[in-house]
């Protein structure tokens, strides 16, 4: 009890009109808790898996009017979402921006072949980041990729623009098409090859899709994703594999 009343002395003592508690603890705060705001910096996803059809189908058959349709809102949407993209963003030219996501896309691939997790984080988002991460960077496995030639220049094919939660609140997903020649090979702890060749470089197409929040001014282009194209299956290979389920039906 003595040990109270000394601490109360020295801190002023008990504020008037109440007497000595025994339970008197120094500079004594009551809880107050401390609330963080909310930053969404991402949508979380790709708001649109759009990869325009190669090769169309005839104009008088249904499945050929359906994909120029198709073709048609995307393109009317792509419009008005870079519209909107120029309005945020300036200087905005397509074609220096889908140079500019090449490189970054090659910036991603070499971050993680050099196992550079803290350089991955600031070309794509959390999410993916994460993934890749869990995926190429458990230290169990060697990645070996090179960017070997362009083949055609890339080019953005799909852009799409929509509010999260407010209408001011604006986020920007870029489709760009990119076709290159790479090399890729993934090893084990051991060199055992998984996947891939180091000595044949193959051509790959890739659809990779890139996010931006428009409202904030310090916003930066990220990966959020890659869009696989559909299978351009031939009539007959679509015959022979209609008939194999029938088969495994009955």
């Amino acid at each position: 009890m003595k040990m109270f009343e000394d601490l109360e002395k020295e801190f002023g003592g008990p504020p008037p009109g109440r007497k000595r508690d025994s339970k008197f603890v120094p500079n004594s705060l009551p809880f107050m808790p401390v609330y963080h705001p909310l930053i969404i910096d991402t949508v979380g996803s790709i708001l649109n898996e759009y990869v325009p059809v190669q090769k169309k189908k005839l104009f008088f058959t249904p499945t050929g009017i359906k994909q120029r349709w198709e073709a048609f809102k995307m393109f009317i949407i792509s419009t008005y979402s870079i519209a909107f993209i120029k309005r945020y963003t300036k200087p905005f030219k397509l074609r220096d921006f889908a140079v500019g996501a090449q490189k970054t896309f090659i910036e991603v691939n070499t971050a993680l072949q050099e196992n550079d997790f803290m350089h991955l984080r600031d070309l794509c988002t959390i999410n993916v980041a994460d993934a890749l991460k869990r995926q190429f960077l458990d230290g169990n496995r060697r990645i070996y990729w090179r960017h070997i030639r362009t083949i055609t220049p890339p080019r953005i094919v799909h852009a799409r623009v929509a509010p999260v939660q407010e209408k001011e609140n604006l986020f920007a997903q870029v489709t760009v098409k990119m076709h290159t020649e790479q090399i890729l090979a993934v090893t084990d702890l051991h060199g055992r090859r998984v996947k891939g060749d180091r000595k044949n470089p193959k051509a790959v197409v890739d659809y990779v899709v890139f996010e931006r929040h428009l409202a904030n001014p310090y916003g930066q282009w990220k990966v959020i994703g890659k869009v696989a194209p559909p299978l351009q299956v031939k009539s007959s290979q679509l015959k022979t594999i209609e008939q194999g389920t029938q088969v495994s039906r009955t």
